[in-house]
């Protein structure tokens, strides 16, 4: 199913949005920067890709932005999504590119407010961003 055969919200956000999680998570770790831009730019490409839902427009750019490590547009965009982002899943990804993009700007008294939000106990990945931030407040 691609984008470009979709023409109503809930096709577009419950069947092809978790599609893009799944591309998104699975390749942006492994490529250089702007190695996917024609990927995004396909997408913003599409007919009517303007009225899409704002949902999908801050998806495609935080991948984008987590492609091409834009820690700037990666921290504002996830921050804009987790304000609605139900599914635990996303919520957590959401929350570790927001910490990771605070992480780059040495905000280490911000992370550790994150995580005074969030129970992060018993998952190794928080965990150790968590551990990550206490070491740098410490030096």
């Amino acid at each position: 199913m691609t984008i470009k055969h979709l023409q109503n919200y809930d096709e577009i956000v419950y069947d092809w949005l978790p599609a893009l999680h799944s591309f998104a998570e699975k390749t942006t770790p492994y490529v250089a920067p702007g190695e996917l831009d024609f990927i995004w730019d396909d997408i913003r490409a599409t007919e009517g890709y303007s009225s899409f839902p704002n949902i999908i427009h801050d998806w495609v750019d935080l991948y984008q932005a987590v492609t091409n490590r834009d820690f700037s547009v990666m921290k504002e965009k996830a921050s804009i999504l987790l304000d609605t982002e139900r599914d635990p899943l996303q919520m957590k990804y959401l929350a570790v590119v927001g910490i990771i993009s605070l992480m780059h700007e040495k905000n280490y008294d911000e992370v550790l407010n994150i995580f005074e939000q969030i129970q992060s106990s018993g998952d190794i990945l928080l965990d150790f961003l968590e551990e990550t931030a206490r070491y740098h407040l410490k030096k």
